[in-house]
């Protein structure tokens, strides 16, 4: 498949299940895998910057539209999957809620929302969000650990 510059690909029908569980940290978070998904689905990372492969997409999860996913590299002391979504935090919050049971709490961070799982909803910009799983690295392998973001 040749994709053109500044293309954008629908995702695939396992996409809610496969990357909404992993955003909501409701399943593991496995690099290697995610990367062969995104790459598989959306060709290769249109960026690498900030620890992350960066994948522009064009679908919908939990109400919301995803504009971008980003997985972490293979460098990265964390390893983490994330979505940039376009709609503010608060809506999004109400609407994973509505459609999952998955309440966000304040974190310490007062812009940062967290699940009891583990996943983090935080503002991104101008009217979008970003939604993401994170896990620190320990000698190659993904562990429960808490990150505080600040």
């Amino acid at each position: 498949m040749v994709m053109l510059p500044g293309q954008v690909l629908a995702a695939p029908t396992s996409f809610p299940h496969v990357i909404g569980n992993a955003l909501l940290c409701l399943d593991q978070v496995d690099s290697t895998y995610f990367k062969k998904y995104l790459t598989d689905n959306f060709q290769t990372p249109y960026k690498i910057e900030g620890g992350a492969y960066w994948f522009k997409i064009d679908s919908f999860l939990y109400g919301g539209k995803i504009t971008e996913i980003f997985i972490n590299t293979e460098s990265s002391e964390y390893v983490f999957l994330g979505a940039v979504m376009e709609g503010p935090q608060d809506s999004l919050k109400i609407k994973i809620e509505e459609l999952t049971g998955i309440k966000f709490f304040q974190d310490q961070n007062i812009e940062t929302l967290r699940s009891p799982p583990g996943s983090f909803l935080i503002p991104y910009g101008s009217g979008k969000s970003k939604i993401f799983c994170v896990k620190r690295r320990i000698y190659g392998m993904s562990t429960n650990n808490k990150m505080r973001i600040t």
